[in-house]
């Protein structure tokens, strides 16, 4: 964390992004869902979020928040809520969201074709994938009404609180086993930030 602040301060960066995303009962048919927090009150009023409640366990994005903001950076989180049914592979569907979201709070734009076309070919494989098993196919689908009939009040705005509930849940029923698959190349969000020329251009400060 140390380091990435002193990186941050070597830049001069006005504000630190995290990122991440968490498993979900959400299904992969449907636009990703983006929740997001700050405890930066003029954040919170810009970007209409709220602060973290949660208190638990947590990981490295969640410290690194934490001290972003003892060291006086206005930090904000965002997480992408992926399919539970998918765990593990890439999902450039959730990076083009995340993607979106950090280009609305920054005011600015980057070009993201190469992940449009990965996210449609990501659909395509897990749409192929869950037509192979019966129970997964019911399954996706009541996920699909549950979403179609939520309401946005009914969303969680805290990230870490809404993934401790998922985990839960998920220890109280049976879900399908998880599909596979295939990871092609590297994360697309993590080629996005090995390339820091490009986000300089386009206005952005890692």
């Amino acid at each position: 964390c140390r380091q990435v602040l002193t990186i941050a301060d070597a830049l001069g960066a006005s504000s630190v992004i995290t990122l991440g995303a968490l498993l979900a009962d959400v299904p992969h048919t449907r636009p990703v869902d983006i929740y997001g927090a700050t405890d930066d009150p003029v954040l919170m009023e810009r970007l209409d979020l709220s602060p973290s409640t949660y208190e638990g366990p947590t990981g490295i994005v969640g410290v690194l928040t934490t001290e972003s903001a003892a060291a006086g950076h206005p930090t904000t989180s965002y997480w992408a809520a992926v399919p539970s049914y998918v765990p593990g592979a890439p999902s450039p569907k959730a990076a083009l969201a995340l993607v979106h979201r950090v280009c609305e709070t920054l005011g600015t734009s980057v070009f993201v074709t190469d992940l449009e076309i990965a996210t449609a070919s990501y659909e395509r494989q897990v749409d192929e994938l869950v037509a192979e098993d019966e129970d997964t196919t019911a399954y996706v689908r009541d996920l699909e009404t549950e979403w179609d009939e939520a309401d946005d009040d009914d969303l969680e705005d805290d990230p870490e609180l809404l993934e401790h509930t998922f985990i839960k849940r998920v220890e109280l029923r049976v879900v399908p086993p998880p599909i596979r698959v295939k990871a092609g190349g590297a994360s697309p969000v993590a080629a996005l930030i090995l390339q820091p020329a490009a986000a300089a251009a386009a206005g952005c400060r890692m």
